[in-house]
């Protein structure tokens, strides 16, 4: 089945940027893939295999809603859910 998390990366300024975040099961298991365990395992799992230096939890839980990436600063805020920022030289 495979793990229910997503990746996006790319480079912005010479700045590594990587965001991670849960992606839905319901079509799998017919619950979300979300709550506090779900969280804390895509968070170690980004640790071990990004290294970053440092993580930004944008988690939401659905809080707000937008149409299309948006720059703030050096973050990227992507459509959709909460995601977990890492950002990374």
């Amino acid at each position: 089945m495979g793990v229910p998390w997503v990746r996006y990366c790319g480079t912005y300024k010479d700045l590594n940027i990587n965001i991670t975040g849960l992606e839905r099961m319901q079509f799998w298991v017919g619950v979300d893939s979300v709550g506090s365990i779900s969280a804390s395992l895509v968070t170690y799992a980004s640790i071990l295999m990004l290294q970053p230096d440092l993580i930004i939890n944008a988690g939401t839980a659905g809080g707000f809603k937008m149409l299309e990436k948006k720059m703030i600063g050096r973050m990227c805020l992507i459509k959709g859910r909460g995601a977990l920022f890492i950002l990374g030289t």
